[in-house]
């Protein structure tokens, strides 16, 4: 029999782990939360029984692992985010389109964990702790484009059980409950007339929400499997601060109110599939549908500022509007150099959820091209290696006079955000035999 969990390991293992996280993805969906991921584009997403990532993959998968195994990596990333064209507010003395030039690109590490553990010859325990959604961009405070977006950041951080169940030796079920933190930031500025009177409105609010995810697989043959995984969509109703802090908040400079915010992460179905042949190649593919339409109307709601001339507690910042249901395909491929060593290949295509019409700065995605590279090094039989490597080209983001009211400021931004990210993947694998 496989040798059993002590759960006092695991909340340890997990809790040194942490997480944290940068959007890579069309919308602000993370695709890539292991190492191998990265290194194929996530080809066998809904279809991986090699590691325990599979816990929140498709919990189906969990059953192939027969000892307890961790899982624990990190991945570094580079954003390179460029916008280039004008911004217009009608609080300024001229109101007119001045041309602006600005870069909200950044860098940032996220950690990732996951572990698997067999109960019993039919039931295996999975947990992981992942960051499936996030975004941020950062324009500083230094353009006109503060009048739009200066800082904005959305981290979801996503503790997760699962339990596998083999019904035979060809057929499985796997369910997962999502425990989901989300914080969140959306910064911009203010005026009357002029710089001089430049006010700074910070907003950030966070809260616990819960779902979950399921997931089958099929082994038709030991070369060949499918897999389909649902992840349900959580609401997320945030609370937190408002802070109007310069020159147009007051005679005291700083400005409070209770800033609320309702967000629908959407729900994603994913279908994948696995074959080896005989020679030393696996080919794997992944399609994926993600319904963003669940996460329209996002709204800043009781944002500080001036609305008809005077303090308000009352106004209203649209976030997310106009997203529409995506698409996401990839496909990959190993080659098995030897028992020790594989090295990973996959392309992909990620559809944007949002038209020029409905861009704006804070995050403006557009449809992206994807190639990774990466490798699995087995250095013992109870410790291996993975390395991987995503870049993302991103179609040129056309921002068509986007107006973002914020009570009587309206800011008009016209141009275009050029794009392009590197993810790497790095991760250790640990088979307690």
């Amino acid at each position: 029999m496989a040798k059993q969990f002590t759960l006092r390991k695991v909340i340890l293992f997990l809790s040194a782990a942490g997480i944290c996280s940068y959007s890579y993805a069309s919308g602000f969906q993370v695709w890539g939360l292991d190492a191998a991921s990265i290194g194929n584009y996530h080809a066998e997403r809904a279809a991986i029984t090699e590691d325990a990532s599979a816990s929140y993959y498709n919990p189906a998968g969990l059953v192939a692992i027969k000892n307890q195994q961790f899982v624990a990596g990190i991945a570094p990333t580079m954003a390179d985010l460029r916008f280039r064209g004008t911004e217009a507010a009608n609080t300024l003395a001229n109101s007119g389109p001045r041309p602006v030039s600005a870069q909200g690109g950044s860098f940032k590490l996220f950690p990732f964990g996951h572990y698997a553990a067999p109960i019993s010859d039919q039931f295996v325990f999975g947990l992981s702790a992942v960051e499936p959604f996030g975004f941020k961009t950062d324009y500083g405070n230094n353009t006109l484009l503060r009048y739009s977006s200066t800082f904005n950041n959305l981290d979801v951080y996503d503790l997760s059980p699962a339990l596998a169940i083999a019904f035979t030796d060809k057929f499985s079920l796997g369910f997962g409950l999502d425990c989901e933190r989300l914080t969140g930031e959306f910064d911009y500025s203010t005026t009357a007339l002029g710089q001089a009177n430049d006010t700074v409105s910070t907003n950030s609010g966070n809260n616990w929400a819960y779902g979950y995810h399921i997931g089958a697989l099929y082994q038709f043959t030991p070369k060949t499997r499918v897999g389909i995984s649902y992840q349900s969509q959580v609401v997320h109703r945030l609370s937190g601060t408002s802070k109007f802090v310069g020159v147009l908040a007051g005679s005291g400079g700083i400005f409070d109110t209770n800033v609320k915010m309702r967000m629908v992460l959407p729900p994603t179905t994913t279908i994948s599939a696995f074959h080896a042949f005989n020679a030393p190649w696996d080919i794997m593919g992944s399609l994926s549908l993600t319904q963003w339409t669940v996460t329209n109307s996002t709204v800043l709601n009781n944002v500080g500022g001036i609305q008809d001339g005077v303090l308000s507690n009352h106004l209203q910042v649209p976030l997310i509007q106009g997203y529409q249901n995506t698409w996401n395909w990839s496909v990959g491929t190993n080659y098995h150099v030897n028992e020790k060593i594989l090295f990973r290949a996959g392309v992909g295509y990620d559809q944007a959820p949002i038209s020029s019409s409905n861009r704006d700065v804070k995050l403006p995605n557009a449809n992206q091209v994807a190639v990774a590279l990466g490798t699995h090094i087995q250095a013992t039989n109870t410790m291996g290696f993975d390395i991987g490597w995503t870049h993302i080209f991103a179609a040129n983001a056309r921002i068509n006079n986007y107006a973002q009211q914020a009570g009587d400021q309206i800011a008009t931004t016209n141009g275009t955000a050029y794009q392009d990210t590197d993810v790497y993947g790095l991760q250790m694998k640990w088979d307690i035999l």
